[in-house]
């Protein structure tokens, strides 16, 4: 493995470069995972780089670049935006940008519930009275208060609708020149988690349960954002709503003028949950910068691998 924190460390005879946050990025949480991909990767037969995505070197140097986990692009949106921009006439980028930007904003479940998928109904406010009249419509019901851009839980809140600490959210996100959305919670949520359901090249892999992050009231459990992800088992309607999902976006990505064979995204994470009626319902569907949960199965880096061996041809 060769280090890329620098333009000194930049490798350019690598097949594949692994896009990491910026150095200069406060407040963003390690990739754990990236050591052990790394590994699979070169077992493989694919030289490998880690790279932050703000280093100053030729991209076109490298056979592909694979968005991992740029965690700080949120806090930096619109500089990574015209990196992304740059970068795409110079490299092959995994997933494909046009892929990216339309999963960037998480409006992006409006296409999914248009398209049958059964996904979280949400509504995006501009002022806080749109706020207060959305809230007003849930009633007595709890809600989760987020920005339609954001990583790692940030802004991020669980609330009774009635709680003037969830309209405080709201302004803060507003504050910050983002739009905020506003989504029931889900009981299922709250009280088990969210299955993450791993796909690579269009096929499951496995799952991990992500502990429940948020307190009521605002804020994360314990007082401090830990993930908590254990080895899971799906059910089959939970991992043939993923694959659903998979075959819409890949329509949506053709018709975004993405390649055929780089339209099923390389990676892929379907968080779901069960619904108030029962029903598997998908919370997100993170093609960007998921994090893979390599350390739950011992396939899992080696799969990906393999995934990404098929898309370099």
């Amino acid at each position: 493995m060769s280090s890329a924190g620098s333009p000194a460390g930049w490798d350019s005879g690598a097949d594949v470069g692994l896009i990491v946050a910026s150095p200069d990025s406060q407040g963003v949480h390690p990739d754990h995972e990236i050591t052990e991909v790394v590994g699979a990767l070169e077992a493989a037969g694919l030289r490998t780089i880690v790279v932050p995505w703000t280093a100053r070197v030729d991209w076109g140097n490298v056979r592909a670049l694979v968005l991992k986990s740029p965690w700080d692009y949120s806090m930096r949106s619109e500089e990574f935006a015209r990196w992304l921009d740059h970068v795409e006439d110079q490299a092959v980028v995994l997933n494909p940008p046009a892929i990216v930007r339309w999963n960037y904003d998480k409006r992006y479940l409006r296409a999914l519930l248009a398209g049958g998928v059964n996904a979280t109904p949400f509504v995006t406010v501009d002022s806080l009275d749109r706020a207060k009249e959305a809230l007003g419509d849930l009633g007595r019901a709890r809600v989760v208060v987020k920005p339609t851009v954001s990583a790692g839980s940030r802004h991020t809140g669980l609330f009774e609708a009635s709680d003037l600490a969830a309209l405080q959210l709201v302004a803060r996100i507003l504050e910050l020149g983002k739009t905020p959305m506003l989504m029931p919670a889900l009981d299922a949520v709250e009280r088990e988690g969210e299955r993450g359901l791993v796909f690579f090249g269009g096929e499951f892999s496995h799952c991990g349960r992500k502990a429940p992050i948020l307190a009521r009231g605002g804020g994360y459990l314990g007082g401090q954002y830990t993930e908590i992800v254990d080895r899971d088992e799906p059910d089959a309607d939970e991992i043939e709503l993923g694959a659903h999902c998979l075959r819409l976006i890949a329509d949506v990505a053709t018709g975004l003028g993405v390649a055929p064979r780089h339209a099923t995204p390389l990676y892929a994470r379907i968080d779901v949950a069960r619904g108030q009626d029962g029903r598997p319902c998908i919370l997100e569907a993170e093609l960007f910068e998921p994090s893979y949960f390599t350390g739950l199965d011992p396939r899992a880096a080696p799969r990906f691998a393999a995934a990404l061996q098929r898309y370099l041809g």
